[in-house]
């Protein structure tokens, strides 16, 4: 898991992290990730999902991949153009 400041990063706070840096612009610019998918829903997907398990979805103009491995959880964000 990713750490900033000593903490480690949840699932959705690398999602939202990612997607700010693939979009450039401040994760406060961000609309609540809420919008598009509950992010308790998406870090539970991640703690109770076997390796191979895979969470697709649209946020802020981007494509979400969030994947389960056997070595981790991989997350690929690819800008679509849209808001």
């Amino acid at each position: 898991m990713l750490q900033t400041d000593g903490e480690p990063l949840t699932p959705s706070d690398r999602i939202i992290k990612t997607v700010a840096h693939t979009r450039d612009v401040p994760r406060t610019e961000l609309p609540p990730l809420y919008d598009a998918l509950d992010p308790e829903a998406i870090d539970d997907f991640v703690s109770t999902a076997e390796a191979g398990s895979q969470l697709q979805f649209e946020y802020f103009g981007t494509s979400v991949s969030v994947s389960v491995r056997e070595s981790g959880v991989g997350i690929d964000v690819t800008s679509t153009g849209r808001h």
